[in-house]
């Protein structure tokens, strides 16, 4: 589908507002090649009456009444970078946060404004991003990260791949431009893909996303939009590279997603504008670890663990239709400190505001040392086209949104707990998993017990999740009496419970291990049902009841 993606639109057209006059026939219009008018808008501007092809439109302002047109030569999008147009406009200011800064160890927390210069409706924004260029090392094929130790964002909305120097080196409206608050040279500046805050009327400087995907798509401040004449606020914290003292390298763009009102001018702001003035990629994707029980031990240089993903993926052109994973492509995972290459995520529901994709990594993970770890996802969009517009050096890949978050892996230390005993087994209340740490000889077993009540009955799989062999999981009844055991093989072991037709009490399940000189940590989980077996009254009584009157 066709999506048109401008920048900072309305800082670009800030610098047309200073000529004034009206002159000219503002639907003709310009025949120039493409390469003639891209230079055009850089250029000088020949008359009062405004005009420049703006990639594939052609814009028109009149400053005496303040009238603009935009008139599509082509279908195609656009992308923009206008950093150098901002430079003398000023449409971006910082305000640091001194109270929750850290400087002499790097950390900076800063409130960024942006303001639209422009009152006019045809030019509200949507998914304004403030983009932060910093150094990175961290590769993940052709695309370059920044690592733990290295500039990050810690509280970014996202990354985009757009207007970083590398990929992007034609200056002007189509490459990394420096800007007037960043002195880093652009060949320090090696991320491809980078952090960054988004700017919308439904967020104030500390709200979460979740604002903008639960605004209704036809409310006033629905669809992430900048309103026109609007100044908007985002904090961001900023933990700068530390070698040995803080390396301040920094860059920055600002972008956002527009295209033209179908009414012209918009008498209902976001309803006139179409959907495809939203950016075609997804807009926001929320990571967690729904599980982590990743380690490594550095005295036996083992390591292991679950690491199970979930990501919600938000897509306006999805939410629009009803359907967010049919404009989804792929959901790709990364992680090269935990394991060699990709992994993709599976779609497993949807509803109106998200699309819902797990990834269970626990038998790709291969930890090789403790501490945070960089996790990367991707989101492809499905008919989003690529990063090439024809107008200099760009990536050919489709356009995908990416995001990032930090993955622990612990170095248990060895040390004995309180459940090594019938007397004293935690509670599995079965709903939740059970992160445990054994550590022979210190700790070589756990207990816990579980119960269900009379008139139910149990079917499943008692599960656990282990690297160290050998270690098994060992069930008992209510008289600690051997029921079955089985030995962790191949990261797991199993008890089927639907042979063994418990009845209602209370057992005992022990992990014990007869590993040497190794902590490890382990995941005990059920995957079954607990249900109801009483009989129903009306399914016992029979259809016909014989009555003897004599008595």
């Amino acid at each position: 589908m066709s999506r048109n993606f401008l920048p900072a639109i309305f800082i670009l057209l800030i610098i047309f507002i200073a000529v004034s006059g009206c002159s000219g026939n503002p639907a003709t219009p310009d025949v120039r090649t493409e390469r003639e008018q891209s230079d055009s808008i850089i250029g000088s501007v020949p008359d009062s009456t405004i005009r420049s092809n703006l990639g594939y439109f052609e814009l028109t302002v009149c400053t005496e009444t303040g009238d603009a047109e935009i008139v599509p030569v082509r279908t195609s999008g656009m992308h923009l970078n206008v950093t150098q147009m901002m430079n003398n406009t000023m449409g971006i200011s910082l305000a640091g946060v001194p109270s929750e800064s850290d400087p002499p160890n790097g950390y900076v927390v800063m409130d960024i404004t942006l303001t639209h210069p422009l009152a006019l409706p045809q030019f509200t924004g949507f998914d304004v991003m403030g983009i932060m260029m910093v150094p990175g090392t961290l590769a993940v094929g052709p695309l370059i990260f920044s690592d733990v130790d290295e500039t990050r964002l810690l509280n970014a909305d996202g990354y985009t791949r757009w207007w970083n120097p590398t990929e992007f080196t034609t200056p002007g409206l189509f490459g990394y431009t420096q800007g007037i608050l960043a002195t880093t040279p652009q060949a320090q500046l090696t991320s491809t893909v980078n952090p960054y805050k988004y700017f919308a009327d439904s967020l104030d400087p500390l709200t979460s996303m979740n604002a903008v995907y639960n605004e209704p798509l036809n409310s006033d401040t629905g669809r992430g939009l900048f309103s026109a004449g609007a100044s908007n606020t985002r904090r961001y914290r900023i933990q700068f590279e530390m070698n040995p003292g803080p390396q301040v390298k920094f860059g920055y763009a600002v972008g956002a997603s527009w295209a033209p009102a179908n009414i012209k001018p918009p008498a209902e702001v976001p309803d006139d504008f179409p959907i495809e003035a939203n950016q075609p990629e997804a807009f926001y994707i929320a990571s967690s670890a729904k599980v982590n029980t990743l380690y490594y031990d550095s005295e036996s240089g083992t390591g292991g663990g679950v690491l199970r993903m979930q990501f919600n993926v938000h897509d306006w052109q999805g939410m629009n239709s009803g359907n967010i994973a049919g404009e989804v492509e792929i959901v790709r995972v990364f992680s090269p400190d935990l394991f060699a290459s990709g992994v993709n995520a599976s779609f497993q529901e949807q509803n109106m505001f998200r699309a819902i994709y797990t990834a269970d990594l626990s038998s790709a993970v291969n930890p090789t040392s403790s501490g945070d770890s960089v996790m990367i996802v991707r989101v492809g969009a499905q008919d989003a086209g690529t990063y090439d517009q024809g107008f200099g050096p760009a990536p050919s890949d489709k356009i995908s949104a990416f995001k990032t978050m930090l993955v622990n892996v612990v170095d248990p230390e060895c040390s004995a707990d309180s459940n090594n005993s019938f007397a004293e087994a935690e509670v599995f209340d079965l709903e939740n998993a059970i992160a445990g740490q054994l550590c022979a000889p210190t700790d070589y077993h756990d207990f816990y017990r579980f119960e269900f009540d009379s008139g139910y009955a149990i079917q499943g799989q008692l599960i656990l999740n282990c690297d160290a062999e050998p270690t098994r999981i060992i069930l008992y009844d209510s008289n600690a009496a051997l029921i079955t055991e089985a030995f962790a093989s191949d990261g797991k072991a199993v008890i089927e419970l639907d042979p063994l037709n418990l009845l209602p009490d209370v057992y005992y399940i022990r992990i014990s291990t007869m590993t040497s000189d190794q902590a490890f940590l382990y995941l005990l989980e059920f995957e079954g049902d607990i249900y109801d077996v009483m009989p129903n009254p009306v399914s016992v009584t029979p259809n016909m009841l014989n009555f003897d009157v004599s008595w």
